[in-house]
């Protein structure tokens, strides 16, 4: 791994596991229910949604695990 390190905050964290299942229901799978959940998932209107995926993310760095980005 070439250039300097950078640790993502909480938030993008989890923004990025939002959007990475997100369009990974869209796009990763032709499964049955993919849509359903997409559409789910595309109409909530609460925090309900971001609430998962930053649980999901504190649960990740609970375990000792960042996610990093490397700038070339």
């Amino acid at each position: 791994m070439s250039g300097t390190p950078e640790y993502m905050a909480t938030d993008a964290f989890a923004v990025n596991i939002a959007i990475g299942v997100h369009t990974g229901l869209r796009k990763g799978t032709d499964a049955p229910s993919s849509a359903r959940l997409w559409q789910a998932i595309n109409e909530c209107d609460d925090t309900a949604w971001a609430d998962a995926a930053r649980f999901a993310a504190e649960g990740i760095e609970s375990m000792g695990y960042k996610l990093v980005r490397v700038e070339d």
